[in-house]
């Protein structure tokens, strides 16, 4: 549709320049975009633009991402959230908030997505650290 790229854009600039925002507008962003992303108005394919690391995140983008990640599971449910993420489709889109080559890049996801509340993500990176 006519708004997706709009919607891209906008995505990518807030997500850019969240540091410079106030908690509420930062709540309210996430709410938007998980709508977005919820209803499919927005491709999941966004999600690229996100590396869950310590070097890769500040103190105001993972809270955006604490919010939006909560905001999906009220709108699709866990489950639907981990098929949808975990989806063959996806997955060069989301490799870099499931990283499963640098240890320290996996550790630090596992425990932001654990911190949370939303652990059941975390599985197959939980199984790759065992493995290292």
């Amino acid at each position: 549709t006519a708004y997706v790229e709009h919607f891209e854009d906008a995505f990518a600039e807030f997500y850019a320049s969240v540091h410079r925002f106030e908690s509420v507008k930062i709540r309210n962003g996430a709410k938007f975009f998980a709508t977005l992303l919820s209803e499919r108005a927005m491709p999941w394919s966004i999600l690229e633009l996100v590396a869950i690391s310590e070097q890769e995140t500040t103190s105001s983008s993972r809270i955006f991402l604490k919010f939006l990640f909560q905001e999906l599971v009220e709108h699709m449910g866990v489950d639907l959230l981990r098929d949808t993420l975990f989806d063959r489709e996806l997955e060069s889109y989301v490799a870099g908030m499931f990283p499963n080559e640098d240890i320290a890049h996996v550790r630090f996801a596992v425990n932001f997505f654990t911190s949370i509340g939303l652990g059941a993500l975390t599985d197959k990176m939980r199984e790759r650290l065992r493995k290292l």
